[in-house]
């Protein structure tokens, strides 16, 4: 998963074919990660999830704080 400005993220099933799909964001993701979901980070506290990396979600994250990172731990 790749991420980029103005909410636009590229996933691959293949590590091949990648797919633009975009989180409704206007900011910069810098951290992501993938357990039983897509989950990004970025900007102003900014949190999007996703369970099939197209269609995401935006999360409360209780900061406005920029987040460069993000885990996944089961």
């Amino acid at each position: 998963m790749l991420g980029g400005s103005s909410g636009l993220i590229k996933t691959s099933t293949d590590g091949i074919t990648c797919t633009t799909s975009n989180s409704g964001a206007t900011i910069l993701h810098d951290g992501f990660t993938f357990g039983n979901m897509f989950i990004v980070v970025g900007a102003s506290g900014s949190i999007y999830t996703s369970f099939n990396g197209t269609t995401w979600t935006s999360r409360t994250s209780g900061t406005s704080n920029h987040l460069l990172g993000v885990t996944f731990q089961k």
